[in-house]
């Protein structure tokens, strides 16, 4: 029954971090959907086609022609009863109407600019779909790194209950039936972990993936339906419509078979006994052709075509647009349900709770589990329905054909981000070890602390003299410098009772005047880290959560040092037990390619995102001053210096 008792409190933690509701954001997807900085492609949205129609000599219409005619037989009249052997005519015709004149030629190139920018048109329209695509793609990445937060923590309590029913098992118990069930849940949530993995890893658009990290818990509305119906009718597919009409009316229209053209002409002329004549000529022709049907039937049959058929379109748009917009009130709906069944199943885990601290007979922590289970499976529902909510809000807008024009129907508000809201003086920590602590007097260290505007020590006070140590966190206190006492021993993560001695451990500091606790603890320093990766986040995990849970019973604060490749799993629990994470960019001055390296774990931690700096590292106080400018930009404000011994260089 301990052990049983042991799970129950695993599972309580759980769900109370993942009780914590966050600040809602009514605004944060029409925000996504108007943001200018996530485009289609690295091409300009300004670029055109690459033929250039006004570029060289304009072309009057004028040819030059030559003609020769030789008789095989002597005396042969032509058509002007002129006898010759040998007729020789070169000269210029000139096209002054019809096909090939300059006035042609004018309104060919009139027509060639309206395809130019009918063809422009739908290349905007077509990078414009693409760009909806890609912020599809950035909000369906978001979606699926909150479903593997939610899917782990699922993972966790699974194997906690797992673990507890296979202890039952093997003392004979309880037979293997809900074992198996519980192993098939297993199994089940890891595939799907899997999957989500498999698509997620080489997520592209990431730059502003922490922007809309957080999910709405209210949803912009859509505008009446009824005002707007007039202004989708005249969207861009209007004007796509009007220029294909341009486009179709210069290609067929009429009068080109009309035609007049003059012709100059040098001529040579030989005779039979003569030696040959020479003469120039001037003529004109006209072509006028003889058709009594009025008007021109194949072009407007085709304009009526167009008409027709546009004006199904739109009324095909207006059909699915309102039931899109039906289907998007349905759908808040639907979520509104969703989220009064978490309320209710609260209410039924508070009330374990209350029976459990009561100690009641009633109290049972296999209801108390099961019933954690259905929470965390309503809030994978929630998401879900969060997730069809904000497909239905783009769809709408990407059908209603706003986004191509320079208004949209509704100007979003800018949402104020919850990293944004921080103060921009940034809270600076330090970490502070045995053997600089002894060199040093107390008084010396506190002028450190205040000169470099540290706020927090991280402190391994070692074998230091114990009245020291009592007086130098007294001293910091009464100054308003916070002390954590600093953990760095990672034969914590070795083994599975390492939690054991890690909460021992902590029962000797507990009267001390900490603040807090800092855990320093670096499995991945372990040679078959790589091999039993797994095994290690596992520990890892129970070490956080166990230490979170004795912190919050003696009212300090919990943070953590951890590397830049942990596990996803392992940034999953800090994230839901709000837990600040140092992450511990050492070895390279460029942390803008740290950043980079960072951004999924920055992503998942949000505002528990923290940078620790090693002040070796960098060449000079500017270089750390330009790091800290950078850290600022990307909403990181919690910052550390490794370690004290270095703070003079600053």
């Amino acid at each position: 029954m301990s052990e049983l008792s042991e799970v129950y409190q695993k599972v309580q933690l759980l769900i109370d971090s993942m009780s914590v509701s966050d600040e809602e954001q009514t605004g944060l997807w029409s925000d996504l959907l108007t943001d200018k900085e996530i485009s289609s492609s690295n091409i300009s949205n300004e670029r055109k086609s690459s033929v250039d129609i006004s570029s060289g000599f304009p072309d009057f219409g004028l040819k030059w022609v030559s003609e020769v005619n030789s008789n095989f037989r002597q005396d042969i009249s032509d058509a002007e009863d002129l006898f010759s052997r040998l007729r020789l005519s070169t000269g210029i015709d000139w096209v002054i109407w019809g096909e090939g004149s300059f006035t042609k030629r004018r309104q060919e190139r009139r027509n060639l600019k309206k395809k130019v920018e009918r063809d422009n048109f739908i290349r905007e329209i077509h990078m414009e779909n693409t760009t909806i695509k890609n912020k599809f793609y950035l909000m369906q990445d978001v979606f699926d790194n909150h479903r593997l937060i939610l899917l782990n923590q699922c993972m966790l309590l699974l194997e906690s209950q797992y673990n507890h029913e296979a202890g039952m098992h093997k003392q004979g118990l309880v037979d293997d039936v809900n074992l198996k069930k519980i192993r098939l849940d297993i199994n089940a949530v890891a595939s799907l972990i899997d999957l989500i993995k498999r698509y997620t890893k080489d997520a592209k658009y990431k730059e502003p993936f922490h922007q809309y990290w957080n999910l709405p818990d209210g949803y912009t509305d859509l505008p009446d339906f009824h005002l707007l119906e007039k202004k989708i009718l005249s969207n861009s597919q209007e004007r796509l419509f009007q220029l294909n009409q341009e486009v179709l009316r210069s290609q067929k229209k009429g009068g080109a078979d009309f035609s007049v053209r003059m012709k100059f002409r040098y001529n040579y002329y030989e005779y039979k006994n003569h030696s040959g004549q020479t003469y120039p000529s001037l003529g004109v022709t006209v072509s006028l052709p003889l058709n009594f049907n009025r008007g021109n039937k194949p072009l407007e049959y085709e304009l009526a075509e167009q008409i027709e058929t546009f004006e199904q379109e739109q009324s095909n748009l207006l059909r699915e647009l309102k039931d899109r917009h039906r289907h998007f009130y349905f759908l808040k709906n639907d979520l509104s349900d969703l989220k009064n069944d978490l309320e209710y199943i609260k209410v039924l885990l508070n009330a374990e709770k209350m029976k459990s601290k009561q100690s009641k007979k009633e109290f049972s922590p296999i209801t108390y589990i099961d019933l954690s289970k259905k929470f965390i499976q309503k809030k994978i529902e929630i998401l879900d329905k969060q997730q069809e909510l904000c497909e239905d809000f783009f769809q709408f807008y990407l059908k209603a054909g706003f986004l191509n024009e320079k208004n949209t129907p509704q100007e979003p508000k800018a949402v104020e981000l919850s990293l944004a809201n921080k103060k921009n003086d940034p809270n600076l920590s330090t970490y502070l070890w045995g053997h600089f602590f002894n060199q040093k007097t107390n008084r010396e260290l506190l002028e450190i602390f205040i000169r470099t505007k540290i706020s927090t020590v991280f402190f391994s006070p070692a074998n230091s003299d114990l009245e020291k140590t009592a007086d130098f966190i007294k001293q910091c206190n009464s100054t308003g410098i916070k002390v954590y006492r600093l953990i760095s021993e990672n034969s914590y993560a070795l083994s599975d009772d390492g939690n054991k001695k890690l909460q021992n451990k902590l029962g000797t500091i507990e009267n001390q005047g900490f603040s807090g606790i800092h855990l320093n603890i670096e499995p991945h320093t372990f040679s078959d880290y790589k091999r039993n990766q797994e095994t290690y986040t596992k520990r890892m995990n129970n070490l956080f959560i166990e230490t979170k849970r004795w912190c919050d019973v003696h009212n300090m604060a919990l943070s953590v040092s951890i590397p830049m490749h942990t596990p996803i799993e392992e940034i999953s629990v800090l994230k839901q037990a709000g837990i600040d994470a140092f992450i511990m960019a050492y070895e390279n001055d460029d942390h803008s390619k740290l950043l980079d390296r960072t951004l999924n774990l920055r992503n998942v931690l949000g505002e528990n995102t923290a940078w620790a700096l090693r002040i070796k590292d960098f060449k000079s106080p500017h270089d750390i001053i330009r790091t800290k400018q950078l850290l600022h930009d990307h909403g990181i404000f919690n910052l550390a210096y490794y370690d004290c011994a270095l703070l003079y260089k600053l």
